[in-house]
């Protein structure tokens, strides 16, 4: 009997194994059937979510207090980025130290900086903030940078424009002064600036090299017009604007009378806020053609250049009676010249020499019908005026004191009826500038320059000073190309085909733009603007 109640308390022992264990919560072990115990080593983050925290309950089962998920395509609190969803798409949106490069989202919506570029100023290539790299100008030249001409250099991965300059597109003369407009539509001039006729703001201090004038906001100038102590200029809106000596109402703004000026460009007050085609400046006045065929004048009036203005100079713009179809004028010294679209002429003002075209009278108050044929070019002087017309012939009348006339003679001093030039053979011409106050220019069909009548400062660039009588071909420099030319009162100035300006004669104020007053009996090249 013993044995087998030995035998029973064994079999009842044997039958226990560890499916049978009993499971405490609260004893800091996590048992196979608890979340957690006490304690827990999950995390929002290892449950896929991205903010928050996780706790154990005291029912040992996970208290979650988490939030986002990534990768739901949704910018959830905590999250940079979620896939495609990008508040940042640049790399330099999100750090300036990065100028390029891929900014992407990572599997923990995280911003990817991996492929995110720093400058590297050297390396020849470039980076964001580079405008440059070495001799990488990423393209550009002068022109990118509002130049015309010149060379683009590198320093520090920045753009240098110091061998950058302008270069002119057109380029005309006053009585002591220049100037010219460059390809952007900006104005400059050099020379006399006794009255402010430069339009940079001051006055008295002449400029001996290019200088630029005040250019109104937001306008540019598409023809300028230089007179005898004033300028005169047309805007891209067919406005005109002028500047300088005003003691006669030169700037036709309303205003006039002894001492007078403007020192930068002033709009003028046209009639019923005329639009313009064209202005061309005297002595002491301008003229300007309206779009509507009519000529309106402004300024000195004693030689009857404003018409039958009753006062002795107009200080705002005077329609000249009988024009209605005009499409050039071009003023003279003391008179005015307007063709209409057959070339056929009409002029007013002073006649003592002839300038005129016409016999009779020595002043012509009305606009008076020039019978001399028709006319291509036309181009009025001081005292004299010369075309080229319909026939290409080139003829001049007027003032002969000096030849200017290019007859090959001085006599007769002077002539109401043109004078042919005394052209070299095979020579054609194919404009003609009588600007000058007592010399004539005209350019060649292969870009060459030659000038006639008064010599003394120079102003005929032939290396000599002795008067013309006769077309004469000025000193060039071989293969040069000359495009238009400029005369002055005692200089002149003519531009190549490249844009660059030259010039050559008397240089009192600095007109010939070499940054001295040292007169050049030979063109000598203008400093150009930097």
């Amino acid at each position: 009997m013993k044995f087998l109640y030995v035998l029973a308390i064994l079999a009842v022992f044997s039958s226990c194994d560890d499916s049978s264990e009993i499971n405490t919560c609260g004893d800091g072990v996590t048992d196979p059937s608890e979340e957690c115990d006490l304690t827990t080593q999950e995390t929002c983050q290892s449950l896929g979510y991205v903010t928050g925290n996780v706790t154990c309950g005291t029912d040992c089962k996970l208290i979650v207090n988490c939030q986002g998920r990534c990768g739901n395509g949704d910018l959830d609190d905590g999250e940079e980025c979620d896939g495609t969803i990008m508040p940042e798409t640049l790399c330099s949106d999100l750090d300036d130290e990065y100028v390029s490069g891929n900014l992407s989202c990572n599997s923990e919506c995280k911003f990817d900086t991996g492929e995110c570029l720093t400058a590297g100023c050297g390396n020849g290539v470039v980076d964001g903030i580079e405008a440059c790299d070495g001799t990488n100008l990423d393209g550009k030249d002068c022109s990118d940078y509002g130049f015309s001409a010149g060379t683009l250099s590198c320093s520090n991965c920045q753009a240098v424009t110091d061998e950058c300059y302008h270069v002119f597109e057109t380029l005309k003369a006053g009585a002591g002064h220049m100037c010219a407009l460059d390809f952007n539509g900006h104005a400059w001039c050099w020379g006399n600036n006794e009255y402010g006729q430069i339009g940079d703001g001051t006055i008295t201090t002449d400029r001996t090299v290019p200088t630029a004038v005040a250019m109104p906001e937001d306008v540019t100038f598409v023809q300028i017009a230089p007179g005898g102590a004033h300028t005169c200029a047309l805007d891209n809106n067919q406005k005109i604007w002028c500047w300088g000596a005003n003691n006669m109402g030169q700037v036709g703004n309303g205003e006039g009378g002894s001492g007078e000026v403007s020192l930068e460009p002033t709009l003028i007050a046209p009639l019923d806020d005329a639009d313009f085609l064209s202005v061309s400046s005297g002595a002491f006045h301008s003229c300007g053609v309206m779009t509507t065929g009519g000529v309106l004048c402004w300024g000195g009036n004693g030689q009857k250049q404003i018409s039958n203005f009753s006062g002795g100079f107009a200080v705002t713009p005077y329609q000249i009676p009988g024009i209605s179809t005009s499409v050039i004028v071009e003023a003279g010294g003391y008179f005015n010249i307007s063709t209409n679209p057959s070339g056929s002429m009409i002029g007013w003002g002073q006649n003592t020499r002839g300038q005129l075209g016409l016999e009779t009278p020595t002043t012509v108050i009305t606009p008076n019908p020039i019978m001399l044929g028709n006319v291509d070019i036309i181009s009025c002087g001081g005292f004299h005026t010369c075309i080229i017309d319909t026939n290409s012939l080139a003829a001049c009348w007027g003032d002969n004191s000096f030849g200017q006339l290019g007859s090959g003679l001085t006599t007769p001093v002077f002539s109401y009826m043109p004078v042919e030039l005394d052209l070299p053979s095979g020579v054609t011409i194919t404009t003609i500038e009588a600007g000058g106050e007592s010399h004539t220019c005209a350019l060649t069909d292969d870009f060459r320059i030659m000038c006639w009548g008064d010599n003394e400062y120079g102003q005929l660039g032939d290396g000599y000073t002795d008067d013309r009588l006769s077309p004469t071909f000025i000193n060039q420099e071989m293969g040069l190309q000359f495009i238009s030319v400029a005369p002055a009162s005692r200089s002149t100035c003519t531009l190549d085909s490249s844009g660059h300006a030259w010039c050559w004669g008397d240089n009192e104020f600095g007109q010939l733009g070499i940054n001295s007053v040292s007169p050049s009996l030979v063109p000598v090249q203008v400093i150009m603007p930097r």
